[in-house]
């Protein structure tokens, strides 16, 4: 069994639609407060096969889930007090609800393992809180930032960009409300550059001091 003493941990997870700021975020976060980096597992994955995040989205999603899993065992196993997470096991359901809802995962048998993994780690959650930054809204930002990533090609309009980002933050959402003890607070978060100190507040709410 694992304990925390004093309640320091501290499990952070930044999620959002591509080009949010994630990473940058996760990136901030470690630097400034030194917490321990569990990446996008899709990225992570990236080096071994080249095509993974051409994948569609809906099998990209089998992929990752047990990746995120993964991750977060290995940082409660080892007692990794303070770490931050470039999306949680949310992302992929959302990213199934969205693209390829025939192939859901089963939300009860999710919710049996978070159940389970909870009890045996004697913690209420897997995460103190989830960061939902909302995607950006400029048409000039998107174009020259977003877009400017060769990795991933999934949307080709400034407009199809925008429709999907919206339907993914409502399925996240949706799937957040069919589970239980997965983070004690859901926070939204405008990105760059409808808010400029977004890095500031991202560092804020893992600190535990944004109430």
């Amino acid at each position: 069994m694992t304990n925390y003493p004093n309640s320091t941990r501290r499990f952070i997870a930044l999620s959002g639609w591509e080009g949010a700021g994630k990473s940058q975020g996760v990136n901030h976060i470690s630097k400034k407060l030194g917490f321990f980096i569990l990446p996008e597992i899709a990225r992570l994955m990236f080096p071994i096969n080249d095509s993974i995040l051409r994948k569609p989205l809906g099998e990209l999603s089998e992929l990752t889930f047990s990746g995120y899993v993964t991750g977060h065992h290995v940082c409660v196993a080892n007692r990794i007090e303070k770490a931050v997470f470039d999306r949680c096991i949310i992302d992929p359901l959302a990213y199934q609800a969205l693209y390829a809802p025939n192939k859901q995962l089963c939300f009860d048998g999710i919710q049996r393992y978070i159940d389970r993994f909870n009890e045996t780690y004697s913690q209420s959650h897997l995460y103190d809180d989830i960061v939902l930054l909302r995607h950006p809204k400029d048409a000039s930002f998107i174009k020259s930032v977003v877009f400017a990533d060769e990795d991933r090609q999934y949307s080709h309009s400034v407009e199809q960009y925008l429709a999907d980002a919206r339907r993914f933050e409502t399925c996240f959402m949706d799937c957040m409300d069919k589970l239980t003890g997965v983070a004690k607070r859901v926070i939204y978060v405008n990105a760059f550059p409808e808010n400029p100190d977004v890095l500031r507040d991202l560092t804020l709410i893992a600190a535990g001091l944004d109430h």
